[in-house]
């Protein structure tokens, strides 16, 4: 077990994770970044809110960038076809 840091990213802004989570494996750190992802672009589009966030970046605790799970990968493919980006 490590703990991780999620980090919310909208172009240079970033929200720091000031507590952290533990996960066994850098993968199930990005599924979790991929879920909270989809949660919180789910709660903007029923506000009718444009997405505040790029990306949730994954750090250690020496602040290392680990992975980066970003939103165009996340929610694009769950889209209909026709709202794809070409």
């Amino acid at each position: 077990m490590q703990t991780l840091f999620l980090h919310l990213r909208k172009g240079d802004v970033t929200v720091r994770d000031a507590e952290g989570q533990d996960f066994e494996t850098i993968l199930a750190a990005k599924d979790a970044a991929a879920g909270s992802l989809r949660e919180i672009s789910a709660e903007q589009l029923i506000a009718n809110q444009r997405l505040l966030i790029d990306s949730i970046e994954i750090r250690d605790a020496q602040d290392r960038l680990l992975a980066t799970v970003n939103t165009d990968e996340t929610i694009l493919p769950l889209l209909p076809w026709r709202l794809q980006k070409a």
